[in-house]
């Protein structure tokens, strides 16, 4: 196994390409959830492209509300590896929303959740890849 370390720039790169996927789909969330604490950075970057709110959510945040006041939701995180993290969101959370993607940076292909947007893709079986976002790793 070897570390990928990725920079900002391609964080800036694999977001703008969420980005265009999602502009090609016609799809443009009402807000973005960014799943603590990968999914903040990128969460925030969209938000700010799309000029639509931002939420974090820890993964033990609960809603009070049935349904939030947006219609369309776009959960976003650093990775989708083994693809428990955004399963656990959407069987607890995606009922809240009309319509929910899920985006993340690196999306493993042999996952079992599908991300509908990402940034980049590997497959785990074949490339047991650790990686290493920037904001895990600045003060180096």
């Amino acid at each position: 196994m070897k570390n990928v370390y990725l920079t900002n720039e391609h964080i800036r790169k694999y977001v703008l390409k969420i980005f265009l996927e999602m502009y090609h789909d016609s799809y443009k969330p009402d807000i973005i959830v960014g799943l603590a604490r990968g999914g903040l950075v990128p969460g925030v970057l969209l938000s700010h492209m799309l000029n639509v709110p931002f939420k974090a959510l820890n993964k033990d945040d609960i809603f009070t509300n049935d349904k939030l006041e947006y219609a369309n939701g776009l959960i976003i995180d650093d990775i989708n590896d083994s693809g428990r993290t955004l399963a656990d969101f959407a069987s607890k959370y995606s009922g809240l929303f009309d319509m929910v993607r899920y985006a993340v940076i690196v999306n493993n292909e042999s996952s079992s959740f599908d991300a509908d947007y990402y940034g980049c893709r590997y497959n785990k079986l074949d490339e047991p890849d650790w990686w290493v976002f920037p904001w895990e790793n600045w003060w180096h």
